[in-house]
This record gives C-alpha cells, structure tokens and sequence, in this order.
C-alpha cells in the first residue's frame, strides 16, 4: 500500500476503481513520475557510463565504441566538477579507445583532482599511472602516497599495487619483505577476485624465479598464474605465457599453448598479452601467420599504451606490405612510443631522422639526440642503454649518411658497444692510429673478435693480418683460411 496525499491507495484493482477523483489524479501522476524516472535510469548513455565505471573501477579497458553510446561533451562538461566523471575521462585518456587518443598527461591532471576530492579508484590509478610512466616524472615513492590513501578506503586494488612495489623495489622505494607480504595478505583476505589474482601473479613469479628465497618450483608458479587467470587477472596469463613460449624448468617450450594463452590474456585486457599475441599472429609462432588479426590487435594494444605495439604499428605502416602505406600513421606511432618513454621508441624515431623516413625530413642532429636517449636511458632501475642505438651512433660520428666525421666523438660509442661492426670499425682506428695511438695488436684482436661473430670486412682484416704480420706472427694457412671465409660469405655459401 502506498500513501499519497491522505488517501491510500492498494494495488488491487477493484479497490482502485473506488478511490476518490484526487487520488485517480495522485496516482496518475505519481505512474508518470516512475515512468519517467525509469526512463533516464536506462537511458543508454547512463547505461554505457555505469558500465565503464565499472570496467574502469576493475581495472578493465573500456569498450571501443564506447563514445557510440555516450555524449561525450556531456561527459567532458560533467568531469569539471563530477569526481567519478573525472575518473572514467582519465581512463579514456590514459588507454585511448578508438574516438580518442591516449593523452597520459591529460589522464594525469583528471586522476589528480578526482583523488584529490578523496575518490578511491582514481588515487589508486593516479599510483598506478606515476609507476608506469617514468615520463611523468614521478616515482613509486611518489605512487605509494596515492595507493596508501585508497588502501585506507580498504580500496582492495591498491593493496596489490603496494604489494608489487615493495616486492619489486628500485631506485625510490627499496624492497621490503614485510610490507610486501603484509599487503599481499591483506589483498588476499579482500573481497576482490582481481587484487587477489593479482597478488597470486606475483607469488607464481617469485616461485618461477626463486625470489625472496622461496625454492624455485615453475609447476607451483603455473598453478597460480591458473588460479589468477581465474580470478580475472590477467597478469596471470602474461606470466603464464611466457613460461609456455620460452620454456622453463621442467616445462617444456610449446608455442602453441604460449599462443592460446596471450590470446586469452589479450582477450582480458593485458596490453603485453595483446602485443606478444600480435607477434605470435605476425610471424607464425605457435599457429599459422595472420597478418590481419596481427594489426588487429596491436592496435588494440596500442590503444592501451602498449610501446611494442606502438613500434610495430609505426614499422608495418612504414613499409606497407601488410597495409597501404602511411607515413603519417607510421610517424604517429613512432612519436607516441617516445612520448610513452620507451627506449625503443627513442631508437625508432632516431632511425627515421637519420634516414630521412615516415615523411620526415633527413636531420642527423636530431637523429643523434634521440639515440643518445637510447644509448643512456634511465628507469626506476638506473641507467640501462638500447645496444642498437649505441651503435648508430658510433656509426653517424663516423660518418655515416654523410655526417662530418668525428673519431673522437665515435670512439666512446664504439668502446661501448659490444656489437661486430663496431668491433671492427674499432679496429680500424688502433690501425690507423685516428683518435687513438696505433696498436696494431689491439686492432688484430679487435678484428679476430669480430670476424668470429660473422663480420665480413673483420674477416678481410684478419686475413690481411695473418698475411702480413700486422700485430700478429705470419701464418699463410690462417691467412688462406680467413680469407676463404670471408669470400664464402660474400658470395651466400
């Protein structure tokens, strides 16, 4: 029964007929107020705006139509002053969908003041989001304040996340042992299938590697990535399928079980997943070659920030055998992964200056600046260098693509860099004594070195050596022998 305006009005029907004219009225219009209400409450976008709310709040990508359902401008508008509006167009700009680029910048400033007003999901993402984009300039120091704040929300997700700094430990925040263990309790205790999977990712990793001196056991650790696959995290199938597609100890490396695992975690969500998948599709490994389904999802991937795919995206556009063509969408690519701070992208972009590619025109200084950024990247880690990058640099100093020479520049990349070619150019100046004092002994070992790893002009050096006594005794045979070697290779045999 319901009472309205003094009158009470019972749902049976006869009941009905009896009520007095003003509460034939009430109730008429109290059916046109529900109906109305009804009406908003499943408008689609509403519908679309809860939906991603909670793929959003769960950690999941949002649909790629999902702007076909939802006023963006209404959305845009709304996240001025609306906490959660600001947390879902965070989200939108930190993976991108297919209506709008990722923009982690922009993803920042709406994480920021949706956790700033005390939003859980959004401080746990902000923490997130400074852990995996060092380009932002922040550290995992600086996301440990964030998650605590939503961990103290009893935000389940942040417990995980702590869990993994603490267990990871870098340059910011060292490893610690106890907390590490102690949010992990805490998220497997949660109500949160997804930050307890995550947490049983974690472990299945410390058993496969033996970490925080648990015995290593691959079998323990493939029980749970299954039992975090399960519990919808995807972390589990990244994990799992890496132990598939390079084997581990007493596992054997099966490709095809790898395949049918990244497709699953990229199924999930897992933007690593998505980008390992591509690879499988791409180049055949565990299945037949799917170029198609390949870029499918390394779009998809890349949507989500994934840097890998970013980088094969930019290089199937570029020589477009597999699409048409598109230098515009080749550069696009390539500069995002710069912009995501990976050091591939770096290197990528690097190579299109210097050669002049993706429609850019041909600038070696710049060229230079982006592979030094390869050649000395920092991480939360320290300092690491991206050997490729290393190397063409050495190689621009000694002049190539028509850059004024400078051996002394080229001699610190090229004792820096382990590859044969820079062995060899290496060589050349111990022998010609440019940029250094000759030492023809130094360039005879410098040249064997990288003859034995297959480079061509060192095996015509070493033969020449061996010939002529230059840093070595003579030895006709050796000479014969390098000699045959390298016409061997010039020739393909």
């Amino acid at each position: 029964m319901i009472s309205l305006d003094g009158c009470v009005l019972k749902s049976n029907f006869v009941m009905m007929k009896q009520t007095s004219t003003v509460c034939k009225v009430a109730l008429s219009n109290l059916l046109v107020l529900l109906f109305s209400i009804s009406l908003a409450a499943v408008s689609p976008a509403e519908e679309a705006i809860e939906k991603g709310l909670e793929l959003a709040v769960m950690g999941k990508p949002l649909p790629e139509n999902f702007f076909d359902g939802v006023d963006r401008d209404l959305l845009e508008k709304s996240s001025e002053s609306d906490h959660r509006a600001q947390f879902l167009m965070a989200k939108v700009y930190e993976w991108g969908t297919s209506a709008e680029t990722a923009d982690v910048k922009k993803a920042e400033q709406l994480y920021t003041r949706s956790a700033e007003s005390g939003y859980a999901p959004a401080q746990s993402s902000l923490g997130d989001l400074w852990s995996n984009h060092k380009a932002l300039g922040k550290t995992d120091e600086d996301a440990l304040v964030w998650h605590k704040k939503a961990a103290a929300q009893k935000f389940a997700w942040s417990y995980a996340s702590l869990a993994r700094i603490y267990g990871v430990g870098n340059r910011s925040v060292r490893q610690d042992k106890q907390a590490k263990d102690e949010w992990m309790q805490k998220a497997l205790e949660s109500d949160s299938p997804l930050a307890k999977g995550r947490v049983k990712a974690q472990l299945g990793y410390e058993y496969q590697y033996g970490s925080w001196k648990k015995d290593r056991d691959v079998k323990k650790a493939v029980e749970l990535y299954n039992e975090a696959i399960e519990l919808g995290a995807s972390k589990g199938a990244e994990y799992l399928g890496h132990v598939y597609f390079y084997g581990a100890e007493g596992i054997k490396k099966n490709q095809k079980k790898a395949r049918a695992v990244y497709l699953q975690g990229a199924e999930m969500g897992n933007r690593m997943c998505m980008s390992q998948y591509g690879d499988a599709c791409l180049r055949g490994y565990g299945g037949p070659k799917a170029p198609k389904e390949a870029i499918k999802w390394y779009e998809k991937g890349a949507n989500l920030g994934s840097s890998s795919s970013m980088l094969e995206l930019s290089g199937i556009y570029l020589r477009g055998r597999l699409v048409p063509r598109n230098q515009e969408k080749a550069l696009l690519w390539a500069q995002r992964a710069v912009d995501a701070d990976y050091i591939r992208g770096y290197y990528q972009l690097g190579l299109y200056y210097q050669k002049g590619w993706a429609g850019l025109k041909k600038d070696l200084d710049k060229a230079i600046e982006l592979y030094q950024k390869a050649a000395m990247y920092k991480n939360a880690s320290g300092w690491v260098s991206y050997p490729p990058a290393v190397e063409s640099l050495a190689m621009v100093y000694l002049g190539r693509d028509g850059y004024k020479r400078d051996a002394s520049k080229a001699l610190r990349w090229l004792n820096f860099s382990q590859s044969p070619a820079c062995k060899y150019e290496l060589g050349c100046l111990y022998r010609d004594g440019e940029a250094v004092e000759t030492d023809l002994e130094k360039a005879f070992a410098l040249f064997k070195d990288a003859a034995k790893r297959g480079n061509k002009k060192a095996m015509v050096e070493v033969a020449n050596a061996y010939r002529e006594g230059h840093g070595v005794d003579v030895d006709q045979a050796e000479a014969k022998q390098w000699q045959d070697r390298a016409d061997q290779n010039r020739s393909g045999r």
